[in-house]
């Protein structure tokens, strides 16, 4: 539950620090059992609530996803969540 709870506050420090520096680019790397499910629909929300649409998404490898996504300004975001477990987190 602790590491969970770690994962997920690092994964909303990426998403504030991203928006603040207005990144087109955002990669999340950690967690099998977050990735999987959690951290793709917290993606979407977040996203949505951004203003953005989801142009697509595209399974890359083994526990890789790119989400592509564009707002009305035609503004790009490509995020990539990389879900090969906890100990990968930090290695990038």
């Amino acid at each position: 539950m602790t590491r969970s709870v770690l994962l997920l506050t690092i994964f909303i420090a990426t998403i504030n620090q991203a928006t603040a520096t207005n990144s087109q680019v955002l990669r999340l790397h950690g967690s099998k059992t977050v990735g999987a499910s959690l951290v793709p629909a917290l993606l979407d929300a977040w996203l949505k609530q951004k203003g953005y649409t989801i142009i697509s998404k595209e399974q890359t490898a083994a526990e890789e996803l790119s989400i592509m996504a564009e707002n009305a300004h035609s503004e790009i975001i490509r995020v990539e969540l990389h879900s090969h477990g906890s100990s990968t987190s930090f290695r990038d």
